[in-house]
């Protein structure tokens, strides 16, 4: 699914959306200058696999290190590592760079389970790249929940510590 076909489909789900159109970005340098007026909590998104080549997809808040140790203890994995990129293309059908919970809808096999940072649940608005990096999505957390649910993709959250 391409991004046109991803708004399409959440106007059609009935999730209502603020959309920020943007210059690339790449890092949080570029996040820190173009996404200056964009609502929401913004997130980090992270794809990551254990050790027995179980996938995730680690949700948390831009300003937070994502305790890799720590959520493998808490989702009974021996280690977390970063997933290559040739697996974020074939199974999320994204690039590098362009990690979002949205790109579960790529996720033909259900493979992934969303690892939320239990902060994250907390906010009322998240904000990430729908499936492109020029643009900024803003929905409410209960619509991401009802989104994940309609991909047929698990979630779970975590206590993410690290600061």
């Amino acid at each position: 699914m391409n991004n046109d076909e991803l708004l399409a489909l959440l106007k059609e789900l009935g999730v209502p959306y603020k959309i920020y159109k943007h210059n690339p970005i790449y890092n949080a340098a570029d996040g820190e200058k173009y996404g200056k007026n964009i609502s929401g909590a913004i997130c980090k998104n992270l794809f990551l696999q254990d050790t027995n080549g179980n996938l995730y997809l680690a949700i948390t808040l831009k300003k937070k290190k994502f305790d890799l140790k720590g959520a493998a203890k808490q989702i009974g994995a021996k280690r977390l590592s970063f997933v290559p990129d040739e697996t974020l293309e074939k199974t999320l059908g994204i690039a590098p760079g362009g990690v979002t919970p949205l790109a579960l809808i790529n996720d033909a096999g259900n493979l992934v389970v969303a690892l939320f940072d239990r902060e994250v649940l907390k906010e009322s608005e998240l904000s990430f790249h729908p499936l492109v990096n020029t643009e900024t999505i803003t929905i409410t957390v209960e619509d991401m929940l009802k989104f994940i649910s309609y991909c047929g993709n698990k979630w779970t959250s975590v206590e993410n510590t690290n600061f």
